[in-house]
């Protein structure tokens, strides 16, 4: 019985991925990055680490406080969840003051 119920789950979870990879947009939150280990990529291109979309995946991010508008490309995956995307600190810049810290974003594949 216990192994029914974890098949269940499990499919159950994948669906749930799977049509949440689908949808047009996300809305979620958005902070900056800067790591020692990539300088030269995340100041110097608009990247971004999510882990709904794999790495190589373009993304727009819109800034939804001043309709700021961002194109950024998967460079990494991370576990903070699916509300929420780390933008290189370029990226951050073209859409809203670092200073903030955090903004509201809306996410399309494109």
């Amino acid at each position: 019985m216990k192994t029914i119920i974890k098949k269940l789950l499990i499919i159950t979870l994948s669906i749930a991925l799977l049509s949440f990879d689908n949808k047009s947009e996300h809305h979620c939150k958005a902070t900056w990055y800067d790591t020692a280990p990539h300088p030269r990529v995340h100041r110097s291109y608009s990247t971004a680490a999510f882990n709904i979309y794999p790495r190589g995946t373009y993304l727009s991010v819109t800034n939804k406080t001043n309709g700021k508008v961002d194109t950024v490309m998967i460079t990494d995956i991370h576990g903070k969840g699916i509300n929420h995307i780390d933008l290189s600190l370029n990226s951050f810049k073209k859409i809203a003051n670092p200073k903030i810290g955090v903004i509201n974003v809306i996410v399309k594949k494109l």
